[in-house]
């Protein structure tokens, strides 16, 4: 490809993949055989598939499918001018609407580089002498006028058998002429080429202007006042054309100027590509191995992510696990807290029952502690009968019986046994608690 037209496309990379329609572009390109069934499945199938991607890989293609792909990528860009966003494009890429074969223009529309800064010396000389003529347009220095045809190499380029009636019929209209047919309609850059033999076709014309100047202005002999008038009349025109002229050759020196700068750079852009091919064929070699790894990578990153997203629905089955066992722990810590005031409850009322039990147990100490002394009241009054009944057999041996007036204690009537059994109605006391018990005399009975 011409490092010029790569050179546009890596300047312009961003804005072409992100303009393109490239599906379209593919099918028009596959359709036009420059492009295989193979390329277009690499461009439009290969992963990954995001339209970055996709880009990225048909400017790769066309970039080396060489200028005969790049020239049919032109093509149906300017097919497709009436999209906006292809007119940019094209503006961007500067591709021109139209190019002839003969045009001196490369694909791009920049100047080739095949004029050589002879033809251009000689036809800025040949500008200077025109110039100059013009400036002596009297017949007080005619000697000095000199011809426009001096340096031109007619012999190449000036073709005898054009006739008259293709000339223009001024010398502006002449000169104009030639830098139209010269110069780009898009660009405004000028092909030497074409210019020089432009300027060859209008030499004749130049010519016979100076030619009419010295004959009128030498010859003409005025006879009355209408034909002096004539005469100025048709100098006063001629001046005005020969201005136009010199303004018209100046403004085309200094388009020569210009080229010839353009030139010199070209030379040493020229010189430069050579350098920068080599080294943009090794980036390239180097980028495509670099792009290979990147494969690789990708390769394993997407991997990786699988193992990743297994991992997400691993950790995600645990989270859901977890939340379950939060709601178990919740439901036990709620039962928990159940028993704890079950358990606190029960604890209060053991309590309880052990205050009953310690009174139930104070209660059972009093009664057996009554017991104990109505047991010992018991013993005593039995003592206290024998002791009685063997008074009342002692005294019944020594005196006669006599029976007097009944005890109030004793209320019964006495049976044969081996010792004396006694009915009484004791005086208990009826209320068992402490205050009672012991009370008067410290023996708690009446007798």
């Amino acid at each position: 490809m011409n490092p010029h037209d790569e050179h546009a496309i890596r300047d312009n990379w961003e804005l072409l993949k992100q303009e393109l329609n490239i599906e379209e572009f593919v099918g028009k390109l596959v359709k036009a055989g420059v492009w295989s069934p193979h390329q277009s499945d690499f461009v439009l199938n290969s992963a990954p598939l995001d339209r970055d991607s996709k880009g990225q890989r048909f400017l790769e293609t066309v970039v080396k499918s060489g200028s005969k792909c790049y020239q049919t990528f032109c093509n149906i860009l300017r097919e497709s001018k009436t999209n906006p966003r292809y007119e940019t494009l094209i503006k961007a890429l500067s591709i021109q609407h139209s190019v002839s074969p003969d045009s001196g223009v490369s694909y791009m529309g920049s100047p080739r580089q095949s004029t050589t800064l002879s033809s251009i010396s000689t036809t800025s000389s040949m500008s200077l002498n025109v110039g100059a003529c013009a400036e002596n347009p009297s017949g007080d220095r005619n000697e000095r006028m000199v011809s426009a045809r001096a340096p031109w190499r007619a012999d190449d380029l000036y073709h005898p058998d054009e006739t008259d009636e293709d000339r223009p019929g001024t010398p502006a209209e002449a000169v104009h002429a030639a830098v139209q047919k010269a110069s780009d309609a898009t660009s405004g850059n000028l092909d030497m080429v074409t210019l020089e033999k432009e300027l060859v076709k209008i030499a004749p014309t130049i010519a016979d202007l100076f030619s009419k100047i010295h004959t009128q202005t030498t010859t003409v002999v005025a006879t009355s006042e209408e034909e002096l008038k004539k005469i100025r009349e048709d100098n006063d025109r001629l001046r005005k054309t020969n201005r136009s002229l010199v303004e018209k050759l100046n403004s085309f020196q200094q388009k020569i100027i210009q080229l010839q700068l353009e030139n010199k750079k070209l030379r040493e852009f020229n010189d430069n590509e050579k350098t920068k091919q080599t080294q943009l064929d090794e980036k390239s070699s180097e980028l495509d191995k670099l792009k290979e790894k990147l494969i690789e990578q990708k390769h394993l990153l997407e991997e990786k992510e699988r193992e990743l997203d297994m991992q997400l629905e691993k950790l995600q089955m645990v989270i859901i696990d977890n939340e379950e066992q939060k709601l178990k722990l919740a439901s036990l810590e709620q039962l928990h807290e159940e028993g704890l005031r079950e358990y606190e409850d029960q604890q209060y009322q053991i309590e309880e029952l052990q205050k009953e039990k310690d009174q139930q147990k104070g209660q059972i100490e009093v009664l057996e502690e009554k017991q104990k002394m109505s047991e010992q009241i018991l013993q005593r009054l039995e003592e206290r009968l024998i002791m009685l009944e063997q008074r009342s057999n002692q005294k019944n041996k020594t005196r006669p019986r006599y029976y007097g007036p009944s005890r109030p204690w004793m209320n019964g009537m006495m049976e044969k046994s081996h010792h004396a059994q006694v009915k009484l109605q004791p005086q208990f006391p009826t209320d068992f608690s402490s205050s009672n018990i012991g009370g008067k005399g410290g023996k708690g009975w009446n007798v």
